[in-house]
């Protein structure tokens, strides 16, 4: 945006009236509006559109939204920003960037921002990535976000592309492992009826899976465990719990897409002794969102996912 757009978004934000639903649902509008007007600066737009280039011809790439204040461990602006998929061209990319910026002054954040006592103008990255065409892709959780056990990851999976594990679509896959191993204590086959695929025009596709393939397990047990390792690799280096997404290539290569802290972490409970329990363990349901990508490492393997007997 100019120098006068900016300053007039500075002096909208600061007015906004938060605590009036109406009010702050114009004062939103507004200042998405004045961005969409300003669009993409010509020197960005052409650095953009020069990166992109570099990728190869019409490739599908993803559009993630990246908040300078986003996922902190104190915050969490999660499913409050844009995330596109599938974005293919130079036209699509550049008005998927915007769509991101726009996604900065939406009534959600603002209000959150206020409760937060977050008081500067919102400020938003983008991060675009090539889309990885992934059979089996999901989320990890390097302690437990339901009961605060540092002592447990947690990996939920489905088929295809993991949107429909982060947006709850279908009945996921759940592994639970400890850290120590990390070895595989428990599993839980979601129902996974279908699955989100790239169709052949690059947009996704969404296959409904046959009641066997709906039953088969998305990661086999040394799956599990090597994504477990990468998981407690990432969170020795941030030095905290991680809340990350993870995809499975074609090929058999596992690809971290991103990671933020766990920002939702419950407090541990105070350690009891632990008595025999013949009950098989109830697997809390768990919801992922998304974040900015920060690092990407990739496992080959050569086996399949082990099937159900």
């Amino acid at each position: 945006p100019t120098r006068r757009s900016s300053d007039l978004l500075q002096r909208q934000f600061a007015a906004a009236d938060v605590e009036r639903p109406l009010a702050l649902a114009e004062a939103a509008e507004a200042m998405r509006a004045l961005v969409r007007k300003a669009g993409v600066p010509a020197d960005v737009r052409a650095a953009i559109l020069a990166a992109y280039a570099q990728l190869g011809d019409a490739v599908a790439v993803a559009v993630r939204s990246s908040a300078t204040s986003e996922d902190t461990g104190a915050t969490s602006f999660a499913g409050m920003h844009e995330t596109f998929t599938n974005v293919l061209g130079p036209d699509d990319l550049l008005a998927r960037v915007v769509d991101c910026w726009v996604s900065a002054y939406g009534p959600r954040v603002l209000s959150y921002r206020n409760a937060e006592g977050m008081r500067e103008e919102p400020t938003i990255a983008v991060v675009v990535q090539r889309m990885i065409d992934s059979a089996r892709a999901g989320v990890m959780f390097t302690a437990d976000p339901s009961t605060g056990d540092r002592g447990t990851i947690v990996i939920e999976g489905a088929f295809g592309l993991g949107e429909v594990v982060v947006g709850g679509q279908v009945e996921v896959d759940t592994y639970i492992l400890n850290h120590q191993g990390p070895t595989l204590r428990q599993v839980r086959v979601g129902r996974k009826q279908f699955k989100l695929v790239r169709g052949a025009d690059g947009r996704d596709l969404k296959v409904t899976l046959s009641p066997e393939e709906a039953a088969r397990r998305v990661l086999s047990d040394a799956e599990a465990e090597a994504l477990a390792r990468i998981g407690l690799r990432i969170e020795a280096h941030y030095g905290a719990p991680q809340d990350i997404e993870w995809a499975v290539a074609t090929g058999g290569e596992f690809a971290i897409v991103q990671t933020r802290p766990i920002t939702t972490l419950a407090a541990p409970a105070p350690e009891e002794a632990e008595e025999p329990d013949d009950e098989p363990e109830e697997l809390p349901r768990r919801r992922a969102a998304t974040g900015p990508a920060e690092i990407e490492i990739d496992v080959s393997f050569d086996d399949e996912p082990k099937q159900l007997a």
